[in-house]
């Protein structure tokens, strides 16, 4: 049975790897800058700074974004390869064109029906309430007025619901392909809801596949399922002679090995004719998450070619990460700051400078290219692969759009998915964002529906950042409008400043543990006489 795997070099690791992919970036528009990334010695620990130093080099015109996104996509299929059974080595896009490179059984589609009425509005699942129509618009009026989401962010869903035909995805042509279709985040079960045509992409674990078609089968859409035949019979035809459970049994397959030449050969020909929406939300922990995105990637990339101006591309950006925001956002956060509590200032006292610092974040005044202001929400524990993962796909965004290519990528709020909740560190420092507002932390059903009401406005409002033909003053500012970023972007300290905080406030609130910090007595003695919770407004 073929299989292989995406590999780096045997000689290179992931922290070399990720250094040589940013230097190469870098190194399309300052080779001092792109030194000082393969000189650095505490990678782990300066990473932020160097992926800020190419945020902005990249606003110095739109062509140095380009160039540097260009160069570091590239360096990335050169350090990166598919290493087939007989230990050939292939680079990610050739591997799925190439004859030589053989693979496990092609794929078939399975399509699973839902049975449910389309629902007639958009809406919305927060805190126990569905909010449609006036409501919906009251709570984003309320976001908007709390810092938790830019205007433009509410002005594109507001538009998706003056529009009630663009919901209404049972009437359109589109096919939305979802890889990482079980993820916590992602549009699938709201594109369902909706009506739409979504093809799965997942690992083949069969409870996976069970929820997915469960979904499906109480929904107004179609989901197709990608099933290999050897386990599920030769005709595919006669899709209704099989049950849910032999469906599930042969559904899905890994991107970290030949599945993703599987999948790419195979969605080139599925639902010809028809516009396609690749999704790319597939999400692994560590320095997979680097080849995950890198695998999507190639299959994207060689999809699109089979298929010409059939396919769009769609991602969810994360706030934890350095953007371009708008001035109002800059400034809101710098007043939050001048503005800030007492308790604030005894705080970052106590802590010897841990805690509570200023955002730091000087607006970025280029040659010729005007002033920009940026947001540094990254957070050092999530560590670099991380970091780069994402921004190979910012990278992909920003050139698939000077390609011409329809690209919607938005900031997605920070979400309390099951995964984060049952880490109880992790948990307590979400649940400890009460003390600094603007942030909320979105459910995630939430989450998932406002960020497709997003997708869908992209993908047709015409004069939305998505599309190639509106103007932007630098490629970055594609992730600037449309943000969801649960206020990150307009809090008055430096984030990675208070996450730890806010766990230690929650948890001295609710008297579950002692507070032993640097200079814990003193925080602790603070925390005590703290009377009152900051509590972002809701409805």
């Amino acid at each position: 049975m073929a299989c292989g795997s995406l590999e780096f070099p045997a000689d290179l690791g992931s922290t070399q790897m990720g250094k040589d992919v940013l230097a190469s970036a870098i190194a399309a528009a300052d080779a001092t800058t792109a030194e000082a990334v393969r000189a650095e010695k505490k990678w782990r620990e300066s990473y932020g700074e160097h992926f800020l130093n190419m945020v902005k080099l990249s606003s110095e015109s739109p062509q140095t974004a380009l160039n540097i996104a260009r160069a570091g996509i590239q360096k990335v299929y050169e350090v990166l390869e598919f290493v087939a059974p007989n230990e050939e080595r292939y680079n990610l896009r050739e591997a799925i064109t190439s004859r030589n490179v053989a693979t496990d059984e092609p794929l078939h589609a399975v399509t699973v029906v839902g049975q449910a009425e389309h629902g007639q509005q958009a809406q919305v699942p927060y805190k126990g309430k569905v909010l449609e129509g006036a409501r919906l618009l009251e709570q984003i009026d309320c976001w908007i007025r709390d810092g938790a989401i830019e205007r433009c962010a509410g002005s594109a869903v507001e538009m998706v619901l003056r529009n009630e035909s663009w919901v209404r995805l049972d009437k359109k042509d589109d096919v939305y392909v979802v890889m990482g279709a079980g993820a916590a985040m992602g549009p699938l079960q709201v594109l369902l809801s909706l009506g739409a045509t979504v093809v799965a992409v997942d690992i083949n674990v069969p409870a996976i596949w069970m929820r997915l078609i469960q979904l499906a089968r109480q929904s107004a859409g179609k989901l197709i399922i990608p099933v290999s035949s050897s386990k599920f019979g030769s005709e595919m035809a006669s899709n209704a002679s099989h049950n849910d459970e032999s469906i599930a049994a042969a559904a899905g397959c890994s991107l970290l090995d030949d599945g993703y030449i599987r999948v790419a050969r195979w969605l080139t020909t599925l639902c010809k004719g028809r516009r396609m929406v690749l999704g790319a939300y597939a999400y692994v922990d560590g320095a997979r998450f680097v080849k995950i995105v890198a695998a999507m990637d190639a299959l994207m990339e060689h999809v699109r070619a089979a298929r010409s101006s059939e396919v769009c591309y769609a991602y969810l950006c994360t706030p934890t990460d350095i953007h371009l925001r708008p001035e109002s956002a800059w400034q809101d956060a710098e007043d939050r700051y001048k503005n800030r509590a007492w308790w604030h200032d005894s705080c970052r006292y106590a802590s010897l400078g841990r805690y509570c610092n200023p955002p730091q974040c000087p607006p970025i005044a280029t040659r010729a290219n005007g002033t920009y202001y940026y947001a540094n929400c990254v957070v050092a524990q999530q560590g670099p692969n991380y970091l780069l993962a994402k921004r190979i796909q910012h990278w992909r965004a920003m050139v698939a759009r000077a390609d011409g290519v329809i690209v919607s990528s938005n900031v997605a709020p920070a979400s309390a998915t099951h995964s984060v909740m049952k880490n109880k560190l992790l948990a307590a420092a979400y649940a400890g964002t009460d003390y600094f507002p603007p942030i909320e932390i979105f459910p995630p059903d939430t989450s998932n529906a406002v960020m497709t009401l997003m997708l869908i406005h992209d993908l047709n409002n015409t004069n939305s950042c998505a599309h190639p033909g509106t103007k932007l003053a630098n490629p970055q500012n594609l992730f600037t409008e449309g943000a969801w970023h649960g206020g990150f972007w307009r809090l008055g300290f430096a984030l990675d400043s208070v996450t730890e905080l806010c766990a230690l406030l929650h948890m001295w609130d609710q008297n579950k543990t002692t507070v032993r910090v640097v200079g814990g007595g003193a925080i602790g003695g603070i925390l005590a006489l703290l009377k009152r919770r900051h509590h972002v407004s809701s409805l």
